[in-house]
C-alpha cells in the first residue's frame, strides 16, 4: 500500500508526524511511504526518519508541476495525507492535498479539525485522526488509522469513492 505525503513541508502540516507514523510501521513491508516536495522541515523530517530507522519511507525531494504530480504520486497511491500539526491555522483550513486527493479518487487520512468537520463527513468521505500537541500522540492515531485501511481494503475504497464524490457534488470548479 502506497502512502502519499505531498506538498512544501511547512510547518503545520505535521510531517514529523507521519515520520512517526511510518517508524511505527517499519516492519509491514506492505506499507512505504513517499514524501514528496520541498520546504523548510523537510532537513529535519529526513534527519528524524535517518534516526528512528525508517526503511518505510523514502523522499522525493523535488517540486513537481500538478499534472506530473497527480500522474507520479496521487493516481498510484491508495491513500493520501493531509495535515497533523498541532499549530491553529491547521484547524482552520483544508488544504489544497486534501482536495486534490479527493478529487484523484484517493483515500484520505488527515487531522480531525473544525475545517474538516465543517466541510466533509470524517469516517465517510475521510478518515480523520486526532491531533495532539504531543507528536507521537498524532502519530499513534495516524499509523492505527493507516493499518485499518491497509487490513480493510474495502473500507478504504468506500471512502475513496464518497470522498470523490464529495468533491465532485461540493468543491469541483465547475460547483
Amino acid at each position: 500500500v502506497r502512502v502519499v505525503y505531498f506538498g512544501q513541508f511547512i510547518p503545520l502540516h505535521g510531517v514529523d508526524v507521519v515520520v512517526r507514523a511510518a517508524h511505527r510501521l517499519r516492519e509491514r513491508a506492505d506499507v512505504v511511504f513517499d514524501l514528496v516536495g520541498l520546504g523548510q522541515t523537510r532537513p529535519a523530517a529526513a534527519a528524524l526518519a535517518a534516526a528512528l530507522g525508517t526503511p518505510n519511507v523514502v523522499f522525493h525531494p523535488r517540486w513537481l508541476d500538478a499534472e506530473a504530480l497527480i500522474d507520479a504520486f496521487i493516481q498510484p497511491a491508495d491513500i493520501c495525507l493531509g495535515v497533523f500539526g498541532a499549530q491553529p491555522k491547521a484547524g482552520l483550513v483544508v488544504p489544497y492535498k486534501v482536495y486534490a486527493a479527493l478529487a484523484a479518487g484517493r483515500a484520505v487520512v488527515t487531522g480531525d479539525t473544525p475545517a474538516v468537520r465543517d466541510l466533509l463527513s470524517p469516517g465517510v468521505e475521510v478518515c480523520t485522526v486526532p491531533v495532539a500537541a504531543d507528536a507521537d500522540r498524532t502519530a499513534a492515531g495516524l499509523a492505527a488509522a493507516i493499518t485499518r485501511l491497509v487490513e480493510e481494503p474495502e473500507q478504504r475504497r468506500r471512502l475513496a469513492a464518497a470522498g470523490q464524490a464529495a468533491w465532485d457534488a461540493r468543491f469541483a470548479p465547475a460547483v
